[in-house]
């Protein structure tokens, strides 16, 4: 298995789990709805990396700021449940 499969699969864990989290204990649909801004903002990622590798600052901050919402509301969501 090469580097980059490992570190795919890595992110993928990752991704998906916090998703779940944020899903479960806050609210699904805006799971769902983050979700498709990371996967829309790794393809901005992509397209902008492969035209020019300075440029892909947009995606990356976009994916990011979707990152840190699931995190964040999952763990503000998990916290109030055991409230």
């Amino acid at each position: 298995m090469s580097g980059n499969c490992t570190h795919f699969d890595i992110f993928i864990d990752c991704y998906c789990r916090q998703l779940y989290v944020f899903g479960q204990f806050f609210n699904p649909i805006y799971a769902a709805g983050l979700g498709a801004v990371y996967i829309v903002a790794r393809f901005v990622y992509r397209a902008a990396y492969m035209k020019d590798p300075s440029g892909r600052g947009a995606g990356f901050s976009i994916g990011f700021l979707a990152t840190v919402a699931m995190v964040l509301g999952g763990l503000v969501g998990a916290v109030m449940k055991l409230l």
